[in-house]
């Protein structure tokens, strides 16, 4: 379990419909519905997945924290630019519960 203050969450990694990107939320460990970790916003190569700073301004805190992928550019949305990381699916896959 990843620890983010007072709460242990767990990665969920699945598949955006458009562009086919890399989907990543945090769930709770009793498995309610914490936070979308990634945005959705381009085509990217797969593996990279663009992170959701906006709504939730520590992800790359806890990407950092836990290893979880390394920086390789951002990407402007609106007033907003997003942080886009190479994950590290070895250790995101230590962090996944299936349900």
């Amino acid at each position: 379990m990843l620890e983010f203050g007072k709460e242990k969450l767990y990665i969920r990694v699945e598949k955006y419909m458009m562009y086919d990107n890399m989907a990543l939320a945090l769930y709770t460990e009793e498995g309610e519905p914490y936070v979308n970790l990634s945005v959705n916003i381009d085509s990217l190569p797969d593996g990279w997945c663009t992170i959701d700073t906006n709504n939730f301004p520590e992800g790359e805190e806890l990407i950092l924290k836990y290893h979880l992928g390394e920086k390789v550019g951002e990407i402007g949305s609106g007033f907003c630019k997003y942080p886009i990381y190479e994950m590290n699916m070895s250790e995101v896959n230590k962090y996944v519960r299936s349900n």
